[in-house]
């Protein structure tokens, strides 16, 4: 279309606002072409959008319409005609709506930015060179991005610094106020097979993460200890002064650490039900024999292998049967076989899977692919079954259309749904189990939970009594501490607490805050956090009919929400050379009247700084697995500690 056939026109809507983009420009509605008042140049603005109109002023006209404030208006007022005072109120009025919330102040800086996107969105550094995009993008935001890679690397490492310096300050203020922290650890191999330490500290309400520590050679326990003491070191904290617990995983070094160092050691629990599962599930039962195949376990203190490893190690394991197996679990094994060969022939048959989904799509409206369990994830179990069982009808079907011989029955549909009903629960208590908010109260109130909903039947009984044996082996009494620090006598009177938890006397509560105190001597005098917080709990809503797990998840965070609810009010207490009838008194007290003396209030903080699992440096490792990949494995160990530390850190604190 020649020009003199194009009909410009002003914009009907804002054209004599001088804040509008059209102001500026006259429009062509046929073609989608806007002209520029100043300079006659014609650029596309089709669907409305006017990004390239803004682009075109920013760069010939120097107006910048999107980022203008009162003084830029003032400075253009040459150009753009005379700008009143009302207009410059009106360009101070119209605030993003980012500029109500609160903003990190290293949000807007360079090292902030690249810190992020290396170690949150795992971009590597020498892509902030080759990306043209990317450095279009980052010099638009005001940024001067640099070069070469090293530079950009050596950015980062110096913003985790900064992290590092900041988080030792917080953790000494926190000190001075009274507050005791408990550890996590654990240990990481990468893809390149090094090995690597990472440590988690834990205070009642957050963690920290203090990245990864590279471990050459071989690493029996006192050389982990050795490791563990010079990294607390770097944030001025002490095993002695200001650990109350360790928590760790079942392995035979880990033990060994719990023994040297001296501080109580807390088994992770979400282990132990792991445990439990397998021992029921993945178990092979072959009468008058036992065979072990493809297992090969060495167990050293450099090496740190569970207690249990050999007989749970990727569910391989075929062990004697015992004298009363029964006929349910004596039949799980066969089944679950039976559906993987049936997952295995859709998901290996493109053609098999479409006439599948040709069924799943007319019952559902959409496409709902079967899943293939993992033998060293358990849970992977609960979603292979979970989703054939919801497709149980449509999958009969398809195996008549491919001709296939495998046939199920009703008795074994119903079977499938045991299992379902018993793993169900054991999941959500695993996932409430891991969150970065539980403790040793709310870890009784899962496990209780979690036992008296497994249902009846032969397999929900048999589930049962390998759990209560796997989480007696990890709870002490370390759990019924908080619990009588929490609630007083009620708590001898917890409904469901004889299956699992044991008693003990009120001397050894005593014995235990004497040790606590006296071991950690630092005791300031200023106020204790009086009550636990009351965390939001995010519950996702579904049909009943639609998902099994709605009822029960809503009925643990009722029971989560109910627990630390209680409160009590803490007394302090004057200082008495006989410590121990010191506490005996305020027990007195706490027990008549609800009120928590110095000491038990102090006891009280300290056991609710312990984790009930370690699984927060499982998800440091997986964070670490995203970083350091096959395409990144030539990653030194600073610069990967730096990362990791910082996609923690981020992560945290988002």
């Amino acid at each position: 279309m020649a020009d003199k056939q194009k009909q410009f026109d002003h914009f009907q809507g804002r054209p004599q606002d001088k804040t509008s983009v059209w102001y500026y420009f006259l429009r062509e509605k046929s073609c989608g072409v806007a002209k520029c008042n100043k300079c006659g140049k014609e650029i596309k603005a089709s669907g409305g959008s006017t990004s390239g109109l803004h682009t075109h002023l920013r760069t010939s006209h120097q107006i910048n319409l999107l980022k203008r404030n009162a003084f830029e208006a003032t400075s253009s007022s040459s150009t753009a005609g005379a700008v009143t005072t009302s207009e410059i109120k009106l360009f101070e009025s119209r605030n993003k709506i980012t500029t109500y919330f609160l903003k990190n102040e290293d949000d807007d800086t360079l090292p902030h930015v690249l810190a992020k996107l290396t170690s949150t969105d795992g971009l590597p550094f020498r892509v902030f060179t080759t990306s043209t995009e990317l450095r279009k993008s980052l010099t638009a935001r005001g940024f001067e991005v640099p070069k070469s890679p090293e530079t950009i690397r050596q950015i980062v490492m110096k913003y985790a610094t900064k992290i590092t310096i900041s988080m030792t300050r917080e953790l000494s203020e926190l000190q001075q106020k009274g507050c005791r922290f408990s550890l996590t650890f654990d240990e990481w191999t990468s893809v390149k097979n090094k090995r690597y330490l990472n440590i988690n500290l834990h205070s009642r309400n957050k963690c920290w993460n203090f990245g990864l520590i590279r471990v050459n050679g071989s690493l029996p326990a006192d050389a982990c200890i050795k490791l563990i003491s010079n990294k607390l070191k770097e944030y001025n904290l002490k095993f002695d002064r200001d650990i109350v617990c360790i928590t760790t995983d079942g392995a035979s070094v880990m033990k060994k650490i719990g023994q040297l160092i001296g501080i109580r050691q807390q088994l992770c629990l979400a282990h132990g039900i792991q445990l439990a599962v397998v021992d029921v599930l993945y178990k092979r039962r072959v009468a008058e024999t036992t065979i072990v195949d493809h297992l090969y376990v060495e167990n050293s203190d450099d090496e740190i292998i569970d207690e249990n490893d050999d007989e749970d190690f990727a569910g391989f394991c075929i062990l004697q049967s015992s004298s009363n197996s029964n006929e349910v679990t004596n039949n799980l094994l066969p089944l679950i076989n039976k559906v993987r060969n049936v997952v295995k022939i859709f998901k290996r048959s493109p053609i098999k899977n479409e006439i599948l989904q040709v069924y799943v799509k007319a019952a559902f409206g959409k496409e709902f692919t079967l899943i293939l369990d993992n033998k060293t994830r358990w849970n992977s179990l609960l979603f292979m079954l979970e989703r054939f069982y919801k497709l149980k009808n449509l999958i009969q079907k398809s195996l008549i259309d491919i001709n296939s011989p495998i046939v199920f029955t009703d008795s074994e549909f119903e079977l499938l749904l045991q299992i379902v009903s018993t793993l169900l629960p054991v999941k959500l208590a695993v996932e409430a189990l891991c969150r970065r908010d539980a403790n040793l109260l709310t870890a009784d109130v899962t496990l209780t939970f979690m036992l008296q909903n497994l249902g009846e039947g032969s397999l929900s009984n048999e589930m049962r009594l390998s759990l209560i044996h796997r989480i007696k082996e990890r709870r002490t009494n370390l759990s019924y501490l908080v619990q009588y620090l929490h609630k007083g006598d009620r708590a001898t009177n917890n409904l469901g607490s004889d299956i699992i938890f044991d008693r003990f006397n009120k001397t050894d509560l005593v014995n235990f805050i004497v040790d606590l105190i006296q071991r950690i001597s630092s005791i300031t005098n200023e106020d204790i956090a009086l009550t636990v917080e009351n965390n939001d709990f995010e519950v996702t809503i579904t049909n009943e009919d639609e998902h099994l797990s709605l009822t029960l998840q809503e009925r643990l965070e009722m029971a989560i929400n109910d627990e630390i609810k209680i409160k009590s009010t803490p007394k302090k207490t004057n200082s008495n050379n006989n410590l121990a009838k010191m506490i005996r008194k305020e027990m007195s007290i706490f027990e008549a009247e609800g009120t928590r003396g110095t000491n038990l209030q102090f006891a009280y903080d300290c056991l609710l700084t312990i984790p009930p699992t370690s699984v927060e440096s499982e998800r440091v490792f997986s964070s670490s697995g995203i970083i350091c990949t096959n395409i990144r494995s030539s990653l030194n160990d600073d610069t990967l500690n730096s990362l990791c530390f910082l996609r923690s850190y981020f992560n945290i604190n988002k």
